[in-house]
């Protein structure tokens, strides 16, 4: 949950920068709220998997269920890091081009924008 979290505020924030002037396409509370209890439920369901026989959290010590000796068991682990990974590049993907937008030569850089870019 915590990265699909940061996934999507990672891309709410691309959004709005993206989209700045154009104020008919601003992520509202009616739109937010349906993108996290999807992400709730999702969390919550592949979190629950390991409860009914598909893994388990014994192996490691880790948040992560790390069980491998079913077909069902590796397919569930590789899921969960393969998304984990998509998460990652999609957030890299936007923090870039929220750069470069910021670096923007067309437009006149303000000292503000400055430090925003070197926090990036």
């Amino acid at each position: 949950l915590s990265v699909y979290t940061l996934t999507v505020i990672t891309l709410e924030r691309w959004h709005t920068i993206t989209y700045a002037i154009q104020l008919d396409q601003k992520l509202r509370l009616r739109h937010a709220i349906p993108i996290m209890l999807g992400g709730w439920l999702f969390s919550t369901l592949i979190a629950m998997l390991p409860l009914v026989g598909v893994s388990n959290y014994r192996k490691v010590s880790i948040c992560l269920p790390m069980d491998i000796e079913t077909t069902l068991s590796q397919v569930y682990i590789l899921t969960i890091l393969i998304l984990n990974v998509v998460a990652f590049f999609i957030i890299c993907a936007c923090y870039i081009n929220i750069y470069f937008a910021v670096q923007n030569p067309q437009l006149i850089a303000t000292s503000k924008d400055t430090k925003i870019a070197k926090k990036m």
